[in-house]
């Protein structure tokens, strides 16, 4: 099974805890894997992330150049295909 959790303000007569319980169809071990989608969009969005307290410079809304997939998601295919797999490791740690 999968369990979503979904949080909201605690405030009177709202609800602010939910778990709702999805019935799996995987057989086996579970795993998590990366999306190789999603990596490209981080990837694409890398110069946007700072770890100073300033701002940012963001691009113009509707830049041509603002993201660009392709060349990203081309690039997670080659490295994801380097390593054969685009499993995450279970080997957390606490």
């Amino acid at each position: 099974n999968t369990r979503f959790l979904a949080l909201d303000k605690c405030l009177p007569r709202r609800d602010f805890l939910q778990v709702v319980d999805v019935p799996s169809t995987a057989e086996g071990e579970p795993k998590l894997a990366y999306d190789p989608e999603w990596l490209a969009i981080m990837r694409a969005n890398h110069a946007l992330l700072s770890t100073n307290r300033g701002n940012v410079r963001l691009p113009a809304m509707g830049a041509p150049s603002a993201m660009k997939l392709e060349p990203h998601q081309a690039w997670v295919a080659d490295m994801l295909a380097r390593r054969g797999h685009a499993d995450i490791p279970l080997n957390f740690a606490p």
